[in-house]
């Protein structure tokens, strides 16, 4: 399947942080992290994001999983 997000009017799975495409036929399909959002849908982080969150240090001993769950809930509101 190619991905192609100008025709189809918008991204399909973007990442939550740098809202690149993550969608299967992207380049970050392969490596990124999905985890359920407070709203019940599904969320994404790209590779190169959760890198980039992990030198903060905000999430140090947090599996991949587990960061990209509370970052995902964290960008959506989910922590009021």
């Amino acid at each position: 399947m190619n991905v192609d997000s100008e025709s189809s009017g918008g991204h399909l799975e973007p990442c939550a942080k740098c809202g690149d495409e993550t969608a299967v036929g992207s380049p970050r399909f392969s490596d990124r992290r999905e985890s359920a959002l407070p709203t019940g849908s599904t969320g994404y982080l790209c590779a190169e994001c959760i890198a980039g969150i992990r030198a903060t240090g905000h999430f140090e001993g947090l599996s991949d999983e587990r960061m990209v769950e509370v970052w995902a809930a964290y960008m959506t509101g989910g922590w009021f």
